[in-house]
């Protein structure tokens, strides 16, 4: 596997030494913050308190969930950080609407639509999952198809405004900005990780 999850063990027992609860702790505290992550987002896309809350205690009692935060496991590394850059493209999915519907109230229309710019927290989805490659390779599947899922969010976005062309503005004025977010950041990430072998 790629460095970065046992570099994760490997601070938990740089700070509390080569005990249970040093190998344990990075684990434990990915899986604890992953908790709260999974209630923000669903939270954030049902816009429900009691469905974002329920969310978060059905992962904080789900067994495999609190098995793999107990132990000093790859997979509760690979699921946050798939989870943390889910939870990004989740904001920029919502930032990115907001954007249009500015842009449709106060600009002339076209049939594509504007250039919604750099969009920082897909950059921030991007580095995390390339961080979710870096620790297992299976990550990459779940990039690929984040890709996709925010493409057409995007080209959604922009049919719902009620630009006439939108998937054409989707494939022109976003996906060259999402392939430098999920495609070259991610891979300069996982390359990261790997610095201590250079």
């Amino acid at each position: 596997h790629p460095p970065l999850g046992k570099w994760l063990i490997a601070v938990g027992e740089q700070l509390f030494g080569m005990t249970p609860f040093g190998w344990r702790f990075a684990g434990a505290l990915l899986g604890s913050l992953s908790i709260l992550i999974l209630a923000r987002v669903a939270r954030r896309m049902t816009r429900s308190t009691l469905l974002g809350c329920l969310a978060g205690l059905l992962l904080a009692v789900e067994g495999l969930h609190l098995v793999l935060s107990r132990t000093a496991l790859l997979d509760i590394f690979l699921m946050f950080f798939v989870l943390a850059g889910f939870a990004c493209l989740v904001v920029d999915r919502d930032r990115a609407r907001n954007k249009l519907v500015d842009w449709y109230e106060n600009s002339p229309l076209d049939d594509q639509g504007p250039w919604l710019g750099l969009r920082p927290w897909r950059l921030a989805g991007g580095a995390l999952l390339g961080a979710a490659c870096a620790v297992k390779w299976s990550g990459i599947f779940y990039l690929v198809a984040f890709v996709i899922m925010a493409l057409m969010w995007d080209a959604g976005a922009r049919r719902a405004v009620g630009l006439r062309k939108p998937y054409s503005g989707a494939l022109n004025k976003d996906l060259p900005t999402l392939l430098g977010a999920m495609g070259l950041l991610p891979a300069a990430t996982y390359l990261a990780s790997w610095t201590g072998w250079f």
